[in-house]
């Protein structure tokens, strides 16, 4: 008998996406699956389009529940499964045709907990160009396990959640969920629980997802509060789970993670943009990560790639004099 996968996706106002979705998984090349469909507070009518799906196909299951985030959504997705696997779908992104079964027997073959494959960028029906760092079989020893984590923060390789096949017994039995109080970049502390856990995982090529870029939800600049929010809370637990060798990067990758909210406000919302300033250098926890930057001289190590040192300004300069450097930053060094 066939091993069962169980497809996981949150669905929040996607009634424009959700069919393409959904048609690139019941016209898959491998049938044992179940799809469990996370309503979560739709607002359109993505619910109606969920409903005439489960009428059509017995494998659809369907969580209707407010809105309260992709990451409950998702918990609530792995604690309903009955698969032996689990894998996400994001309800925008559709799958390649033989997706599941490329997965299942990368699985079969090298025997590991976790699989993960390669996607395609599609940008206005255009392929764009990507890499991946890794390529095939790891075991996780200590030294490979180090060099995943250090990738993971240092942003070297997309720790997307939807080209994972897991599982599910290693997931129960180490307890993994996502992090309720994390928005944003909830994939990345999943995979640090991943790589803190497991003993093996594989890294293939094979295009098995196609993830679009969608402006609607790229631009979500109304939610930068919560987001700025979610971002030191996401410093918050990568500390409770990683050895203090690791606050440098933790670090740097919050205070940059922050640095791209405040930017992206800089021309949209200026209002907001001065209270989210004050609210970063009232923030204790966000100052004592800047005092630790300043103290260990992580900024020097890390940070001459990135644009992160900008916020070192935040306790020196008042707000209108922070605005007029951003503005000559936007003239000079952000030409298209």
């Amino acid at each position: 008998m066939t091993n069962k996968i169980s497809i996981i996706i949150p669905v929040f106002n996607r009634a424009k996406y959700i069919e393409r979705c959904l048609d690139s998984i019941l016209n898959q090349t491998y049938s044992n699956f179940e799809i469990i469909l996370i309503n979560d507070g739709s607002t359109d009518n993505s619910l109606d389009i969920l409903k005439k799906y489960k009428k059509q196909d017995k494998r659809i299951i369907i969580i209707d529940k407010k809105h309260e985030g992709v990451s409950i959504a998702r918990n609530a997705g792995i604690k309903k499964s009955s698969g032996d696997y689990i894998t996400f779908v994001d309800s925008d992104d559709y799958l390649e045709l033989n997706a599941l079964e490329n997965m299942i027997n990368l699985s079969k073959k090298y025997k590991c907990e976790i699989i993960r494959t390669d996607y395609r960028y599609l940008n206005y029906n255009k392929d764009l160009p990507h890499t991946h760092k890794y390529e095939g079989m790891y075991k996780l020893n200590n030294k490979n396990r180090h060099m995943f984590i250090e990738s993971a923060l240092k942003e070297e390789f997309g720790c997307y959640i939807w080209l994972l096949l897991i599982k599910k017994d290693f997931i129960i039995k180490n307890n993994i969920y996502f992090e309720k109080e994390l928005y944003v970049h909830q994939d990345l502390d999943f995979y640090i629980n991943l790589f803190n856990n497991a003993h093996s995982i594989y890294f293939s090529n094979i295009i098995t997802y196609n993830y679009i870029f969608n402006k609607e939800c790229s631009k979500n600049l109304k939610n930068t509060k919560r987001n700025v929010i979610s971002n030191i809370n996401l410093s918050k637990a990568l500390y409770s789970k990683l050895d203090n060798s690791y606050n440098d990067l933790i670090d740097v990758l919050t205070t940059k993670l922050s640095y791209i909210y405040f930017m992206g406000l800089f021309i949209e919302n200026k209002m907001q943009l001065k209270e989210i300033y004050y609210m970063l250098i009232n923030n204790e926890d966000f100052s004592n990560i800047l005092k630790r930057m300043y103290s260990t001289k992580a900024y020097k190590k890390y940070c001459h790639k990135h644009k992160v040192y900008y916020f070192f300004l935040l306790k020196k300069i008042n707000f209108n004099f922070l605005a007029f450097i951003l503005n000559i930053y936007k003239i000079f060094f952000n030409k298209k």
